[in-house]
């Protein structure tokens, strides 16, 4: 496994789904270092609801679990960088670009609300470009 990504929810690790044949993104919760003891069913619950949503700008949600003092939800391993990282490396985004994204951004969203989701953690950080 290869850790593609670590914030205030956990790690976010290149794992190989071997019954299917095919990578994945495997985001990892350690419960036992969590100081919100109710983590572990918000966490559940945001699988339940993140599986239910379709759409093209919102990552597919394929498992979740708890595997003793962690939790799991493997989802699409998604090529690209996050929007941080590209503003990092190559400065900032012309406004086409930006406005492009942020469209999409909203467009994802607008759908997760539309199904009582809420991301809670919307930045840069967390948004992939591919």
């Amino acid at each position: 496994m290869e850790r593609v990504g670590a914030g205030s929810m956990g790690e976010v690790w290149r794992a190989r789904d071997e019954r299917l044949g095919r990578d994945v993104a495997l985001k990892l919760l350690d419960l036992s270092a969590a100081p919100d003891p109710t983590i572990a069913e918000r966490f559940r619950r945001e699988a339940i609801a993140t599986a239910q949503l379709n759409h093209p700008n919102i990552v597919s949600v394929f498992d979740a679990g708890t595997d003793g003092t962690r939790a799991y939800l493997v989802m699409t391993l998604l090529p690209g960088r996050t929007i941080a990282e590209l503003v990092r490396t190559e400065g900032p985004m012309p406004l086409d670009r930006a406005l492009s994204l942020v469209a999409q951004v909203t467009s994802a969203l607008r759908d997760a609300h539309a199904h009582g989701v809420v991301h809670r953690d919307v930045k840069p950080a967390n948004v992939l470009v591919n």
